[in-house]
């Protein structure tokens, strides 16, 4: 849909939403000014709360699958029962926030339609990896440093909460919307170079992870074969002869070691997890279950806001039953897709998040809940593929069938001659 032919009132809406998508990347802005703090009211949640005079939140809620409910309801329900035991947090904005994010999804392809909405989303993520391109390039020329995960440079202000490390791992989940463009090949460039840069293992493999995803949902395979062969090499090549690129594969090497903070981390924060939910199932209430994780872990790790496993994640903030919920949804999304066949671009960013999702995401992040919005709309108003049936005679018209018995005589029909005066 153009946005010429919109309307006023949804050139309105166009307008607030891209103000919206624009925010919700750049999350050090919020109402107390400039911070990174996961938890502080983002200037996006105020935008996009401004967003609902123009959601038909009736029509919303009735095109939702009855597995979302089923989830939003689970966790609602096992967050408000662990609040009764384990103390109130206002951490579960978040889950509140995401439904509302989900129906603004659906209402936006739905008002705008999907191709607008992704054109947005896209442009906005073009924008990211040349700025972030620029800064990396800046501060190379300038300082000779560069913000290298874990630590990296600790007064440089990140578009994420999460640092580095994310900025690297949105960017390679955004090359699923690419799959369709010619900006595809650079911004894989693009991506893998940030991540490289930044000693991201979790953007690098989901850089690779995204490529690998395009090549096999390309109608165009061979082309993208070739393509995709160019981009490895040229990874390989990249790898093998700078430094930063030696940086890298040490730090792949490195996994698992006591002292390599980031999965070492991650290790003794899943194994203190997995002992919270043996010692209760039923959940600890979004936004407490980071307290239980500080007080019971070995590495004593001050800053803990959430477990960097979206699986283990729902299980601790909302029991198992939050995380069988989740399943339901992510199970029921995907097998609609295979029958009725949409555009895979939203679908591939869903997938490559889940990917992504095993080391790292809380869950509640904005961009996955507006994505399995547009992708609930775009199932909505998708065809169901309907499977291909045998072939059977069709019926012959009345003059062309074939009648049993003597063919009929034709009646000569006289024809009047003109008589001409001599």
């Amino acid at each position: 849909m153009s946005t010429v032919n919109l309307t006023r009132w949804q050139q309105m809406f166009f307008a607030a939403f891209c103000v919206m998508v624009v925010l919700s990347n750049v999350q050090f802005l919020t109402l107390d000014g400039i911070s990174e703090e996961p938890s502080a009211i983002k200037l996006y949640h105020v935008v996009s709360a401004g967003l609902v005079l123009w959601m038909p939140l009736a029509w919303c809620l009735r095109t939702l699958p009855w597995t979302v409910h089923v989830f939003f309801i689970t966790v609602g329900i096992s967050t408000a029962a662990a609040y009764s035991t384990y103390g109130f947090s206002t951490h579960c904005i978040l889950i509140i926030y995401a439904l509302f994010v989900t129906c603004l999804g659906a209402s936006a392809a739905q008002r705008l339609g999907r191709d607008t909405v992704l054109k947005v989303i896209r442009h906005v993520f073009t924008a990211l990896h040349f700025i972030i391109v620029v800064r990396i390039l800046y501060y190379l020329v300038t300082a000779g440093d560069v913000p290298r995960a874990p630590g990296g440079r600790p007064d440089l202000l990140f578009f994420y909460s999460g640092g580095n490390n994310l900025e690297a791992s949105w960017l390679a989940i955004s090359l699923a919307l690419f799959s369709k463009s010619k900006l595809f090949v650079p911004l894989t460039f693009s991506s893998a170079l940030i991540a490289v840069v930044y000693g991201s293992r979790t953007g690098l493999l989901l850089t690779v992870a995204s490529v690998g995803f395009v090549l096999l949902s390309s109608p165009g395979r061979v082309k993208w074969m070739i393509r995709g062969v160019g981009i490895i090499a040229a990874g390989i090549v990249f790898l093998m002869v700078t430094e930063i690129g030696e940086q890298m594969l040490e730090r792949f090497e490195n996994i698992g070691d006591t002292d390599e903070f980031g999965s070492s981390s991650r290790l003794d924060m899943w194994s203190t997890a997995v002992e919270a939910i043996q010692r209760n199932p039923f959940g600890y209430g979004i936004g407490n279950s980071q307290h239980v994780i500080k007080a019971r872990q070995s590495m004593g790790i001050d800053h803990v806001t959430n477990v960097h496993n979206v699986f283990i994640q729902m299980a601790l903030d909302g029991g198992v039953q939050t995380l069988g919920a989740w399943l339901l949804v992510i199970g029921h999304l995907f097998i609609r897709t295979w029958k009725r066949r949409p555009d895979m671009a939203v679908p591939g960013f869903l997938i490559i998040y889940l990917c992504g999702s095993i080391v790292q995401f809380t869950g509640y992040e904005t961009f996955t809940w507006l994505m399995l919005g547009i992708l609930v709309a775009d199932l909505a108003m998708a065809p169901a593929t309907v499977p291909a049936q045998p072939d059977r005679p069709r019926p012959q018209p009345a003059q062309q069938r074939h009648i049993a018995g003597p063919r009929p005589v034709p009646i000569p029909i006289p024809i009047p001659v003109r008589r001409t005066h001599s």
